[in-house]
């Protein structure tokens, strides 16, 4: 709890360590929560080294690179130092590769591109306001994170820093579903980068 205060199913996890007893809604919720997790490991399972041997070629030896132990600071540092050694071939912190294989050829076609770009109007809104509603029938706590923007790129590209804020804070407002609130958190990745981590905490849920 102290290491990953948001753990899924907090409430049910403090019970446990109380030695509280679990009611019957919380086991009929474990065992949602349970099929829920058998499915996707079903479905991502060839992942793993007894049905894909990518996964020892491709997967465990970036997974041997991490730090032994567990340490958000350490975990950055790592990020930064990799971001830094794979982005050595342009001025705009592109990986190498994508680079070179996707933008190098047509980077001067791409200056620009986005001048007119808005992302406050798409019918995809209409599909993320369902799910939204999904989740507040069936409780379920999801968290929404918005990646971090490429402060170079969108200037290269002429992408609307203030337009871009507007359609974070029409998802911020906007998509309030009942008996909900809404927590939004900036955090300054690096110098140009910001995530935002939008979380839906359903009332009775957490807290």
């Amino acid at each position: 709890m102290q290491l990953y205060p948001t753990v899924a199913m907090k409430d049910n996890v403090k019970k446990v360590a109380d030695n509280q007893k679990l009611s019957n809604f919380d086991k009929q919720y474990i065992r949602l929560i349970s099929r829920l997790n058998n499915r996707e490991y079903a479905l991502f399972s060839s992942l793993f080294s007894e049905h894909n041997e990518n996964y020892e070629k491709l997967v465990q030896p970036q997974v041997n690179r991490l730090p032994d132990k567990f340490s958000y600071s350490d975990l950055e540092k790592f990020a930064t130092r990799d971001a830094q050694r794979n982005t050595t071939n342009n001025d705009l912190g592109i990986d190498n590769k994508f680079y070179k294989h996707r933008l190098r050829k047509r980077i001067k076609k791409l200056k620009g591109t986005q001048k007119r770009f808005s992302y406050t109007k798409s019918p995809e809104y209409n599909d993320l306001q369902l799910v939204l509603n999904q989740f507040a029938k069936s409780k379920t706590n999801p968290i929404f994170v918005i990646p971090p923007v490429n402060a170079k790129w969108t200037a290269y590209t002429g992408l609307s820093q203030e337009k871009y804020q507007q359609a974070v804070k029409k998802f911020v407002i906007n998509w309030k579903v009942k008996d909900s609130r809404i927590l939004l958190t900036f955090q300054t990745m690096a110098e140009n980068l910001t995530l935002c981590r939008i979380r839906f905490i359903w009332d009775g849920l957490v807290g």
